[in-house]
């Protein structure tokens, strides 16, 4: 079942067969939908930039929040473009963007898009041993629409080569959400975590918070093209404060639409995960 059935009505069906954008999440029963997505720098598997399509997709989810990983600021593979600043202008959306280094005289790491409104904004770098690339987690306060308490919304890449670089990452995480006046809050942390959850990097997340995924088995999401690998993630904490309604791997939002997984296979080597979830008061 595609989140067009999630959701209710679609609105039609947009540019070149592709499906209408869905209906916003339900208010009244404190539903939000968090979507996290590695878009390769922006410039697509075949070097194209497809900056409008990446923005377009990101319309049609109606997401309330997206983290982006592998996100170029006027780097010269980008051709300069600050791609934050370009897709938070044509999805109408708020854009924040968090360095994980500097690269081809712009930079390289990790943004949030979202709807909500946003209270604070954190930058955490993440450790990474000599020899090793530098990762980084951006994080918000986001208010939502239905009131109450807000909560944080974090998006992550961690490392790709070495699980114990991992570990130390993720314990950085846990760090900064058990400190600072954050314990206890209500939080996301999405990403692409280069690893399963069977990963024991991943062992305190998985035991601590709630995983997206149903179950603990995670979808592959890597490559975009017959996906073999499932890295891409998101954790819910506390685990008593969240209700994951439906989590969808991209190309299953629409099951039925050629057009659309056409789409995401040309934007990206990764897919997209896409959530419902309910936030308790």
């Amino acid at each position: 079942m595609g989140l067009v059935m999630w959701a209710g009505v679609w609105e039609g069906v947009g540019a070149e067969g592709l499906p209408g954008a869905l209906a916003v999440p339900d208010r009244g029963k404190r539903e939000v939908r968090l979507v996290t997505w590695n878009i390769l720098g922006g410039r697509g598997p075949g070097g194209t930039h497809p900056h409008e399509g990446l923005a377009e997709v990101i319309r049609i989810l109606q997401a309330d929040a997206v983290a982006l990983q592998e996100v170029d600021v006027k780097t010269t593979r980008a051709k300069g473009v600050d791609l934050v600043a370009r897709l938070a202008e044509l999805t109408g959306m708020r854009g924040y963007f968090a360095e994980a280094m500097p690269f081809q005289g712009g930079s390289y790491g990790e943004a949030v898009l979202t709807r909500f409104k946003v209270g604070k904004e954190e930058r955490v770098a993440l450790p990474a041993a000599a020899g090793y690339e530098p990762r980084a987690m951006l994080a918000l306060e986001l208010q939502p629409e239905f009131g109450g308490k807000p909560f944080w919304f974090a998006g992550v890449h961690l490392d790709h080569q070495d699980d114990g670089v991992r570990s130390g990452q993720v314990g950085e995480m846990l760090r900064f959400f058990a400190g600072g006046g954050r314990e206890g809050m209500a939080a996301v942390v999405a990403g692409d975590f280069n690893a399963g959850p069977e990963a024991a990097s991943l062992g305190p997340l998985v035991k601590g918070w709630k995983l997206s995924w149903p179950g603990g088995k995670a979808e592959p999401t890597w490559p975009a093209v017959g996906p073999k690998e499932a890295i891409d993630h998101l954790f819910f904490g506390p685990a008593g404060r969240w209700e994951v309604v439906r989590v969808l791997r991209g190309d299953r939002v629409f099951p039925d639409s050629a057009a659309w997984k056409a789409r995401l296979e040309a934007l990206s080597d990764h897919l997209p995960v896409v959530v419902e979830a309910v936030l308790r008061p």
